[in-house]
């Protein structure tokens, strides 16, 4: 059995099993020895220490803990960072989907986290990209303890996660939250999206979307479903972005992305869009591989 960062198999399988798939049924059609892989924190890099389970803020009036885990590198350094957020419909997935990508991130040089955020089930928009950007202010309020460079942060995500990364990059000082760290800036200066949801409307007033959009009628639906869509607050002080969606995705999808790159065309902003031949949805999942490098050549050309 994988063991996971902390040398603790036993309790990362409990976690698993808990918190994603308590009926034991894998998603994706993952075998046992794939699920292992992806979900297994990968030993953080020497020099770098392993922080699981950290709080990085407080979520709405009941003020619960919001969790990430991190990989830190040597007190003092200058490396940059990046916050990852995972997928699931905006109502399940886990943080550690994206685990395996943050450690082999900090083998390159990183430093990294992979959060968690209120779900649908709990709270609607704007709470998961409050929690987002609380994340991400967490990290600069710390940047000296975690060794990162506070001016090159970026996020990612994909799927859901993907539409909360896209937020937190196109709406700096905005649905802030008060989740901590308020005197901190949530700007980032790089966005990479796999599979994103970079545009709601044409989702809107699909049943699974009432818990997220928390509309009333038909009107304020729509009005939630664009707010929440990162194409519709596209400027030219978006950051770089990359893209990255299968070709076998949801049309949807991936007509938001040519049309979320179209846009960032026009507004001079340097960014990416990769259709991948034969992909379907869930590419962190179905193609890690991919994705970790596409990840290091965008953000190594705009870090570096």
């Amino acid at each position: 059995m994988a063991p996971s960062a902390d040398g603790n198999s036993g309790e990362f399988w409990e976690r698993v099993r808990d918190e994603l798939w308590p009926d034991g049924e894998f998603p994706h059609g993952l075998s046992m020895e794939e699920v292992e892989l992806l979900f297994t924190p990968p030993a953080p890099p020497e020099g770098y220490t392993w922080l699981p389970d950290t709080t990085y803020g407080t979520a709405g009036a009941g003020g619960r803990n919001l969790l990430l885990h991190a990989y830190a590198g040597p007190t003092g350094g200058k490396r940059p960072a990046i916050v990852f957020i995972h997928g699931g419909g905006f109502d399940g997935g886990h943080p550690f989907l994206l685990v395996r990508l943050a450690g082999e991130m900090a083998a390159r040089g990183y430093v990294t986290a992979t959060i968690g955020y209120r779900l649908s089930g709990e709270a609607s928009l704007p709470a998961p990209v409050e929690d987002a950007k609380c994340a991400v202010r967490w990290m600069r309020a710390h940047a000296d303890e975690l060794g990162l460079d506070p001016d090159r942060i970026a996020v990612a995500g994909g799927s859901a996660g993907g539409l909360l990364a896209g937020l937190v990059a196109n709406t700096p000082g905005q649905n802030e939250g008060t989740g901590g760290w308020g005197d901190v800036s949530s700007k980032v200066q790089a966005a990479v999206l796999y599979n994103p949801v970079v545009d709601l409307r044409p989702a809107a007033q699909a049943p699974q979307m009432a818990a997220l959009l928390g509309g009333t009628d038909a009107d304020s639906t729509a009005k939630c479903a664009a707010d929440a869509s990162p194409i519709v607050h596209a400027s030219a002080a978006t950051p770089p972005t990359f893209s990255c969606i299968g070709d076998a995705d949801a049309p949807f999808l991936i007509n938001g992305c040519r049309e979320y790159h179209a846009a960032l065309d026009e507004l001079g902003v340097d960014n990416t869009l990769e259709l991948w031949p034969g992909k379907e949805h869930g590419l962190p999942v179905h193609d890690h591989e991919g994705c970790l490098r596409v990840t290091e050549e965008f953000l190594g050309r705009v870090f570096n």
